[in-house]
């Protein structure tokens, strides 16, 4: 028999070769895998193995090798589910012609909605931090690929160019893209100046906002004008619709890593100045948002999105910087109605 609380012990070339077949539980998943609290950051979150679960036999595996392998169990069950499901719906039976009918419009349909997403951890989370993300609500609904990263920033994204290997194959009529929220958020500590002594006025956060955000801010969108001429290169990406977004209005909390804590380190204790913690926040983002809506304006078949006002100050994870379930699938419903309105009409 068994030892108490180890009947799912694995060793990882087990693992390896189910999570590679989509043969990992949900359950599993979060017995096999643990995100390191001691290691990376929220928008770059680190996973490892659970030991108490995972026999390692000889050299153990990085912290990035176990990253892709968790990336890549779930998608590999994920595409399981949809084969299974296209499996179901070729059985029904069908007259032939209404059939060869039917499969025609269906085909001609994808290729016009197959939808493209990149990004960051707003499009990809760790199945441990929560469960679901906007794209894996957008999922249920619609023809999604999805190759975003939780670990990726904006520089390897550009770097890798995944976006330019798919889109060149010409199925896609929509590609969203995620970037940047590690540094507009992530490193909030290097761009805001401590808080001036007796000040709780939140209409006084642009002045605590440095010039060394404000370049970063350029930076990023340069990046983007980047990832914009890439697709425009792209003789088959020539009518996808690319769609932008810049976060949302995050809320600091006492005593957490990405916003509570560093800026209570500055003087702005989200308990007792909270209003101008907030409002330091907002600014920060808005800036963001700002450049990326001029910059959707100034290219054609580019959309920006303005996500605060679909996220809700109840809509967020605990984590401050990600929406949780609820904010997750007010967002995809949000992108499923920028779909349908930029979808040509049959």
């Amino acid at each position: 028999m068994a030892a108490a609380g180890k009947e799912r012990e694995i060793t990882y070339a087990e693992l390896r070769r189910r999570a590679r077949q989509g043969k990992l539980t949900d359950r599993e998943i979060g017995d096999y895998f643990r995100v390191d609290e001691n290691a990376g950051t929220p928008f770059r979150p680190v996973v490892v193995l659970n030991r108490d679960r995972v026999k390692v036999e000889g050299k153990a595996p990085v912290s990035g090798e176990v990253d892709d392998l968790l990336a890549e169990a779930e998608r590999a069950r994920k595409e399981k589910i949809r084969t299974r499901a296209a499996v179901m719906k070729a059985r029904t039976r069908l007259p032939k012609g209404v059939r060869s009918t039917l499969e025609t419009a269906i085909a001609a349909v994808r290729v016009k909605t197959k939808i493209l997403a990149e990004g960051d951890s707003w499009f990809d989370l760790p199945w441990m931090l929560k469960p679901k993300d906007a794209m894996d609500f957008l999922d249920e609904t619609h023809d999604l690929d999805n190759v975003a990263k939780w670990r990726d920033t904006l520089e390897n994204m550009l770097q890798q160019k995944q976006y330019v290997q798919k889109l060149t194959a010409g199925t896609f009529g929509f590609f969203f893209f995620s970037g940047g929220g590690n540094d507009v958020l992530d490193s909030i500590s290097k761009y805001v100046t401590p808080r001036k002594p007796g000040d709780t006025n939140p209409a006084n956060a642009p002045d605590y906002v440095n010039d060394a955000y404000r370049a970063k801010v350029t930076s990023i969108l340069k990046k983007y004008r980047t990832l914009i001429g890439d697709v425009k290169a792209i003789p088959a990406a020539a009518e996808v619709t690319t769609f932008i977004h810049g976060y949302a209005n995050a809320i600091p909390l006492k005593g957490k890593a990405s916003l509570g804590r560093p800026l209570e380190q500055l003087g702005f204790d989200p308990v007792t100045v909270g209003p101008l913690a907030r409002a330091i926040v907002a600014h920060m983002v808005g800036l963001f948002n700002d450049g990326l809506r001029d910059l959707a304006a100034s290219h054609s078949k580019v959309v920006y999105i303005d996500l605060r006002k679909v996220v809700r100050d109840s809509d967020w994870h605990t984590d401050e910087i990600h929406p949780s379930a609820n904010g997750a699938k007010r967002v995809a419903a949000e992108f499923a109605k920028r779909i349908a309105e930029a979808t040509p009409a049959m």
